[in-house]
């Protein structure tokens, strides 16, 4: 084809078919002829016009299709080429853009009837954009259905539908808005979705922000009459409301429609308004306005079939009498529940409320008297509950109430008591005061069930030994195989007690730190302590931490305590540093959701930078099993911590937990071997061959190591044979407070046989 171009032949043209221009123009097809001996190509007045290039004779066939989208030009020409070359198949379509005609399809095809002279070719240019864009309608609306089938709310279906047009037919910015109840006059642009290519930032905060009255602007007026409208030139438009934002992103035509669809009763109910917006100025083949009609009606139809779904859902669920969960549902608020405390191992409670003297006022009164006795003590347990909390009406005169909170102590208590008293409060009939009371039975997760039936079945026996017991009373359940009823329920309040006033101790400062040292024997020094933390209640009763860590694990609270117990540490340290204990490293005991955190690295540098030590003067120690369990989600944050320069320690190293595979990829600076194999030493052979092990295997990778639990010189002798470890245990000293661990330690030595703080 290259030599064609450029050769000069002086023969006569070949003449185009005689098809009328005018048949040609109103089947919106052109003609084309290329002649074997000229070698040029002539297209007939339409073709011209339809290619968007002047009518005549062309030798550069790429002069015929320069107005061809550019990423489909070079295969149009090559087949074109190759069809003059061999006569190949020649049907071709592609899309070509004027300033008149906009974007339009084309397709291109050879008929070789048209020309019986040898090395002549012709056939034609078809102008197939309605069906194209009728298929590209056809595909919009299907794939619009199929989205809408899915939705399960309003914002789910505005979510999908927003992208969907704007990628499908061709728009840079598009939003939805609609009304409030509480200012049924004001449009507010409640979501919007812009293309992800260009930076639109200006006019999505400006849309955000700008409440329009209804009637007013491009939003308003359609909202009004209900009638599509166009915006021709957003810059220009004075009525446009957003028009300066419109100019910053360079936005330019729009496009906006109502949403509604028509109600039972033959009205229209109006939803709200979509508005789409182009970099493009009005192009004459958009098809927004096609389906716009179709897109309105498919989301108002929809919906009114999600309206439609959430009143049978909410008949099947819903108590008619008192508006509470009935039975049914209740029960599967119970178990959805159980999974859910079961996967974050947390703690709820069920109230079983049963009504004292109900059949009595029933039988006095009538069914109305029963019926207002119900509605109204169901709508003042409602106004009881917390947030989050759930109750539900099991049938009759008996309810449940699903309750879970932080202080889930204070709340059990609070709550209880306040249904009591609003069972006894009096309720108004008739001018006729109907007095009851009410028996309520606890059931606590995972206690006493890890099911709705089983929680339910040992309230409602908690319940029954409230009625037996003289009634308007609070029981908890007893399921505890070997325990009577007294000593669960001894056992339930003591510990919620402790949660109770766990919250205070917070506030009232009831807790302090000791500290424990580890030391060095080879250097005969210590070189770091143990924070532990201690309770001491206002009442001046020491609690446990085996008995108050448990129940802050399990009332959430424990973060609060860590945060607590890191920066006491870190301020004691440097208390004790400026004593003249420099060198002193400080460890302390870190829950795993603190190390889930990934913020720990960043919270725990702002610590240390208050108290003025360095990072590496802070060692967090963890245990095996929560490294082991939770690796995928503890190990990036330990790199972390690694890289700020914080020590970390495993605890209880040996106990059972361990993956050696693991082991060797996890970011830990030292290990502490647990006591249990320090008691055996030195005579039990077992334990010196297994703390043998640990302390080579920890050598070898380059781990300090520390043994826990030293309480007499043989055991340290036989450690120091095994492998000289650092040592922690009554031998150094038991946990003192800061100023005896200066005073005892502030010059570095220390003898073993006597240990330096009784």
């Amino acid at each position: 084809m290259h030599n064609r171009r450029f050769a000069i032949r002086h023969q006569p043209r070949l003449p185009l078919p005689a098809i009328p221009e005018g048949l040609q123009q109103a089947a919106s097809f052109g003609l084309w002829q290329y002649d074997g001996n000229t070698f040029e190509l002539r297209l007939s007045s339409t073709a011209a016009e339809l290619l968007a290039v002047e009518e005549g004779c062309y030798r550069d066939v790429h002069r015929c299709f320069v107005n061809a989208a550019a990423e489909e030009r070079d295969t149009l020409v090559a087949a074109f080429e190759q069809h003059l070359r061999s006569g190949s198949v020649l049907d071709c379509n592609f899309r070509v853009s004027s300033r008149t005609r906009g974007l339009r399809w084309l397709r291109l095809s050879a008929i070789p009837q048209l020309s019986s002279q040898s090395g002549a070719a012709s056939g034609m240019v078809a102008d197939i954009t309605p069906h194209k864009l009728a298929e590209m309608r056809e595909r919009f609306i299907f794939k619009f259905m199929e989205l809408l089938v899915g939705a399960h709310t309003v914002d789910e279906v505005i979510a999908k539908v927003l992208p969907v047009v704007c990628e499908s037919l061709g728009w840079d910015w598009g939003a939805y808005w609609s009304t409030a109840p509480d200012q049924p006059d004001v449009l507010r642009c409640r979501q919007h979705w812009r293309s992800p290519a260009i930076n639109l930032a200006a006019f999505s905060q400006a849309s955000a922000r700008t409440p329009i009255p209804t009637g007013l602007g491009l939003i308003g007026k359609v909202w009004s009459s209900a009638q599509a409208t166009w915006i021709e030139d957003m810059a220009s438009d004075t009525s446009f409301l957003r028009q300066k934002a419109a100019q910053a992103s360079a936005l330019r035509s729009g496009y906006a429609f109502p949403v509604g669809y028509q109600a039972a009763d033959g009205g229209q109910r109006r939803l709200g308004v979509l508005e789409f917006f182009s970099r493009l100025p009005r192009q004459p083949t958009a098809q927004l306005p096609y389906v716009a009609t179709a897109v309105g009606g498919l989301i108002g139809q929809t919906v009114q079939r999600l309206v439609h779904e959430a009143s049978i859902r909410h008949m099947a669920q819903t108590d008619s009498l008192t508006g509470l969960a009935n039975r049914a549902h209740f029960y599967q608020i119970i178990d959805a529940e159980c999974s859910n405390a079961m996967a974050d191992k947390s703690s709820f409670g069920l109230l079983y409320i049963d009504l004292d003297q109900f059949k009595p006022i029933n039988d006095a009164f009538g069914h109305e008297a029963g019926n207002a006795v119900l509605k109204e003590f169901a709508t003042r347990v409602l106004g009881l509950l917390p947030h989050g909390c759930f109750a539900g009406r099991l049938g009759g005169d008996e309810f449940c109430v699903l309750l879970k909170a932080k202080d889930f102590a204070a709340a059990v208590a609070q709550v209880s008591e306040a249904i009591l008293c609003a069972a006894r409060t009096p309720v108004p009939f008739n001018d006729c005061p109907l007095v009851i009371s009410a028996s309520i039975g606890i059931s606590v997760f995972p206690e006493d069930g890890t099911t709705a039936a089983e929680l339910l079945r040992n309230a409602d026996v908690a319940m029954y030994r409230s009625k037996k017991s003289g009634r308007n009373l609070v029981s908890f359940s007893a399921n505890v195989p070997g325990a009577n009823s007294e000593a669960r329920q001894s056992f339930l309040m003591k510990r919620m007690t402790i949660e109770g006033a766990l919250h205070k101790a917070l506030e009232r400062s009831e807790f302090f730190l000791d500290y424990q040292p580890i030391g060095d024997p080879a250097a005969g020094r210590i070189v770091a302590v143990e924070a532990l933390i201690r309770w001491r209640r206002c009442n001046g009763e020491i609690v446990r931490p085996d008995e108050f860590i448990p129940v802050a694990e399990e009332a959430g609270l424990i973060s609060h305590i860590d945060e607590w117990v890191v920066r006491r540490a870190c301020a004691d340290l440097a208390a004790m540093h400026r004593a003249g204990l420099t060198d002193l490293r400080v460890s302390v005991n870190m829950a795993a959701p603190e190390f889930m955190r990934q913020t720990l690295p960043a919270d725990l540098l702002a610590v240390t930078r208050a108290a003025g030590i360095e990072p590496e003067h802070l060692c967090l120690e963890l245990t095996e099993r929560m490294m082991m369990t939770q690796a995928d989600t503890i190990i990036p944050v330990m790199h972390a911590l690694r890289r700020q320069g914080f020590r970390i320690s495993l605890d209880d190293f040996g106990t059972g937990y361990s993956s050696l595979a693991r082991l060797k990829i996890l970011p830990i600076t030292s290990v502490k071997i647990d006591r249990s194999f320090i008691r055996g030493l030195p005579g039990d052979m077992h334990d010196r061959a297994i703390v043998r092990a640990m302390l080579e295997l920890a050598s070898d990778m380059r781990l300090a190591i520390v043994a826990e639990g030293v309480e007499t010189l043989e055991q340290m002798e036989a450690l120091a044979e095994l492998g000289d470890p650092l040592i922690q245990g009554y031998l150094l000293g038991k946990p003192a407070s800061p100023e005896q661990i200066v005073s005892a330690y502030s010059r570095r030595a220390w003898q073993p046989q006597v240990s330096a703080i009784a």
